[in-house]
């Protein structure tokens, strides 16, 4: 079924689809009405969107009604034809807040134009991201105020995501660029002016300002290449300029010292479409490391190559006999110590090579003078990474019967830079007459521990530098500590804790200017008792002079230490005892020698003689009592005195004290005031001595006391206890003086 065409305005004459469906629209449902009817604007603008071969569309009226011409279907999709004469907003509701602020401005009489805008559209079922540059004229109407607007617009979906694939691309680009791990740069101009430089040309130039400056400025040589001249070449003749491994230094602060780099690059030049050179690229790598690791590994094998060469040395000058062999045991290389070892040794292929080799076992073990397996030797268990660090064994050399020599048979595997064992070595040692020197040694020590062992004294050794290494069985037959316990320094601990610092510091003396040693201390004997012990010490030199050891004995003088010392005290008892009768035979004098004066005047009557001669008996029989104890060459000895124990009234002992010191209280002009009790006062004791001892406090408090002082004799009884108390007013005696006044 076809429209039947009414006689349209001549504005939709031959327009294209649009204009030909306006023409059969049903208009009713517009308020534009029909086009037969439209205001002459609106028909103007109209006839020259539908001519326009650019997208367009004019919304008309209070509600935008929608007009467009065909080079606009593409934008508005599947909304065609329903859009034509609805709304604007009906027809883009889902734009209606990007463009609402845009019609209103336009409406108001300003035109706007914008590019590259975006926009989700909803023009075929699903909404898509859509870019326009459109502008927005104001139309006015009949009346000359604005009608409408006429929009006229170009989609650039196409164009902005091509120009953001291109970005993308140049970011990767530049991405690849920047991470590269060569250096990279291009410059431009003649002048060499940087436009672009990647993080590792910035890190070799040692800077991060280099765009816009040109290479002279931010590069300076010092004494190398002149890469600017290079530069210029490059550009010059739009040749490329390589280098490898060329020296540069640089001196990347004005502060810091030059440093010497190598690198490897290429001055590319880049021509513009003319065809003309506009700028260099710069690319290259630094192959400093790269230089010196070639610089070390030439030096490691000049290095090797003559270690090679020291070690052929040393193989063919070693004393040892040293053998090489590869992983499966065959030899490979021995040198002449080795070859006069064995004698003529056949070349082994292998482990099982090995058999023809004679050897035994020869270190003390279980396993000696068992033959040696070709498994067994140090260079096969070496080859199974096996420890083989010191065989002793004993060997017959190749075409010598009957010859044994003993060897120190050493082996260890030879490893490749992973580990894995590519072979062995081994290193023999002929020590037959260390052997024999071994045992003659071993025979001597042996003999002289039996010899040490059965002298009753102790024995002990040290090597030079003072370190305890042997005792005799004595030593701990006496001590009781453990064997060996006391090596080295544990000797101190046996020793009286006074007495080690002294032996110590002798010992020391000893050991540093090589003088005998002899000290007496107390050791610790295994009761537990210390007991005097003699050490002496004498330095074992060898021939050229120097100490190789020390030998010492310990001897027990405790016996005679102490009757050394039982002698010394006699004799001190006897000094201090012969000391005591000498003062206390000087107190009876004193009274004798005044009665003796006051008989000598001859005017006394009776009673005063008799008493007189009293005083001179009492004093006599006191000295003779003294001089007894004197001639009782026992208690001299021994400090002893013998005691008479009698009945005594105290108060007699105080009167006869007070007479043998009463002539010296006199001369002094002291007061002696005496308080006693009035009845008696018996004790049990020795007449003599009580007087002897209170006469002995009351002539010291005489004698120092200064002149005319007071002294005072007091006795007080309480219960079965009898007090006697000397005061004075004289010097007293010292803290010191009281500790050791009564020991005699």
């Amino acid at each position: 079924m076809t429209a039947k065409l009414k006689a349209s305005p001549t504005f939709l004459r031959g327009c294209g689809t649009v204009a030909t469906l306006m023409q059969v629209h049903d208009w009713s449902t517009s308020r534009l009405g029909s086009p037969s009817v439209w205001p002459q604007p609106l028909k103007t603008v109209a006839g020259l969107m539908l001519h326009s071969k650019t997208p367009a569309f004019l919304a008309w009226g209070p509600d935008l009604s929608l007009l467009y011409n065909d080079a606009y279907l593409d934008i508005l999709g599947q909304k065609h034809p329903a859009a034509l004469g609805r709304p604007l907003y009906e027809v883009w509701p889902e734009i209606r807040n990007d463009i609402e602020p845009l019609v209103n401005k336009t409406l108001s009489g300003e035109p706007v134009y914008f590019e590259n805008a975006l926009f989700t559209l909803r023009r075929n079922g699903e909404d898509e991201p859509a870019w326009f540059s459109f502008s927005y004229a104001p139309v006015d109407g009949p009346n000359g105020r604005v009608a409408g607007l006429y929009c006229s617009l170009t989609e650039t979906t196409a164009q902005v995501l091509a120009e953001q694939n291109r970005q993308a691309e140049t970011r990767r680009l530049y991405s690849l660029f920047e991470q590269a791990p060569s250096f990279m740069a291009v410059v431009r101009e003649p002048s060499h002016v940087y436009e672009l430089a990647n993080s590792a040309y910035l890190r070799l130039v040692g800077r991060q300002d280099v765009v816009g400056k040109t290479f002279r400025e931010v590069v300076q040589e010092i004494e190398e290449q002149d890469y600017a001249a290079l530069l210029d070449q490059a550009y010059a003749t739009g040749k490329p300029r390589i280098g490898n491994r060329m020296p540069v230094t640089f001196r990347r602060q004005a502060d810091e010292a030059p440093e010497r780099r190598f690198v490897d690059f290429i001055f590319q030049p880049i021509t513009g479409p003319d065809g003309k050179v506009n700028g260099v690229f710069i690319e290259g790598n630094d192959v400093t490391e790269h230089a010196r690791t070639e610089d070390e590994l030439r030096e490691s094998k000049r290095i090797a190559l003559q270690t090679a060469r020291h070690l052929d040395a040393v193989l063919q000058a070693a004393p040892v006999g040293i053998a090489m062999v590869d992983a499966q045991g065959k030899a490979v290389r021995a040198n002449p110590a080795n070859r006069q070892l064995w004698g003529a040794h056949p070349v082994s292929q292998g482990i099982d090579g090995y058999g023809g080799c004679k050897g035994w076992w020869a270190d003390g073990s279980a396993r000696h003078g068992r033959r040696i397996r070709p498994q067994e030797w140090a260079l096969a268990r070496a080859l199974r990474g096996e420890e083989a660090p010191r065989d002793t064994v004993e060997i017959e050399p190749f075409g010598e019967p009957g010859i044994r020599r003993t060897i120190l048979d050493c082996g260890a595997p030879v490893r490749d830079s992973d580990g894995n064992i590519i072979g062995s070595v081994v290193a023999q040692m002929d020590i037959t007459d260390q052997v024999s020197i071994e045992a003659v040694l071993r025979e001597t020590i042996l003999t002289y521990h039996t010899i040490a062992n059965a002298i009753p004294q102790i024995v002990w050794g040290t090597r030079p530098d003072g370190y305890h290494d042997y005792f005799n069985q004595q030593w701990y037959d006496y001590t009781g500590v453990p064997q060996g316990s006391t090596h080295g320094e544990g000797w101190k601990g046996l020793f009286y804790l006074e007495d080690q610092m002294l032996a110590t510091k002798k010992w020391r003396h000893s050991l540093t200017t090589g003088e005998p040693y002899e000290i007496e201390y107390r050791l610790r004997h295994h009761s537990g008792q210390y007991r005097w012990t003699l050490g002496r010490a004498l330095p074992v030199r060898n021939e050229q002079g120097a100490i190789v050891r020390w030998m010492g004995t310990c001897t027990d003088i405790h016996e005679q230490k102490l009757a050394q010392e039982k002698l010394v005290q006699s004799d001190r008892l006897k000094d201090e005892f012969l000391a005591m009768l000498a003062h206390e035979l000087r107190n009876p004098l004193a009274p004798i020698a005044t009665a003796a004066d006051l008989l000598s005047m001859g005017t006394l009557d009776e009673e005063e003689v008799w008493q007189l001669s009293e005083v001179i008996s009492r004093q006599a029989g006191h000295m003779t009592r003294l001089i007894d104890d004197l001639l009782d060459v026992s208690r001299v000895t021994h400090g002893q005195v013998t005691l008479d124990r009698q009945p005594v009234d105290m108060k007699s002992i105080v009167t006869e004290a007070v007479e043998q010191v009463k002539p010296l209280l006199e001369a002094k002009a002291h007061h002696l005031e005496i308080q006693l009790p009035p009845e008696r006062s018996m004790v049990s004791g020795d007449r003599m001595r009580l007087v002897q001892v209170l006469a002995n406090v009351l002539n010291n408090a005489v004698r120092y006391t200064p002149n005319r002082g007071r002294i005072a004799l007091q006795m007080v009884e309480d219960g079965n206890q009898l007090t006697l108390c000397v005061r004075d007013n004289g010097m007293g005696m010292s803290d010191e003086l009281i500790a050791v006044a009564f020991e005699l």
